[in-house]
């Protein structure tokens, strides 16, 4: 018996829901999907970025900076952009690093899945990983 699993890219799923842009005192705020701090540092890592310290992610730019922040109740990060970034700019910026964070995230999630298939009694029959960067596992159950 075969069963088919599908990797999609997160981003081309919820981008568009997951942004929301809130004005603040010293510039403006945009609420993410991204709620893995690892993840988050590694997808920022693509872009040189500064990590300050454990609890403020940084990102310097020519104009102003972007902090990001955990919504403890909400369990996800916010980026907060100084005064001089624009909309436009800092809506770029998120959508960018979304896309990297989503590809590490499918990156996490295809290696535990081939990791442990022994586990669960599975063996990889095939792959295939499509243009959108989906991937398509074609997996045997093992009786």
């Amino acid at each position: 018996m075969s069963a088919f699993l599908f990797l999609i890219p997160l981003g081309a799923v919820v981008l568009g829901a997951s942004m929301s842009l809130v004005e603040a005192n010293d510039g403006f705020v945009i609420a993410t999907k991204m709620a893995d701090e690892n993840l988050l540092k590694e997808s920022l890592k693509t872009y040189a970025s500064i990590i300050e310290d454990n609890k403020s992610l940084s990102e310097h730019l020519e104009k102003g900076l972007i902090s990001f922040r955990k919504n403890e109740e909400l369990g996800n990060y916010e980026a907060v952009f100084s005064k001089g970034i624009s909309n436009d700019e800092a809506m770029n910026f998120i959508s960018d690093l979304t896309d990297e964070y989503n590809l590490l995230l499918q990156n996490n999630v295809y290696n535990n899945i081939v990791s442990n298939l022994d586990k669960n009694n599975l063996t990889l029959e095939s792959e295939e990983v499509l243009e959108d960067k989906s991937i398509v596992l074609t997996l045997n159950v093992n009786d």
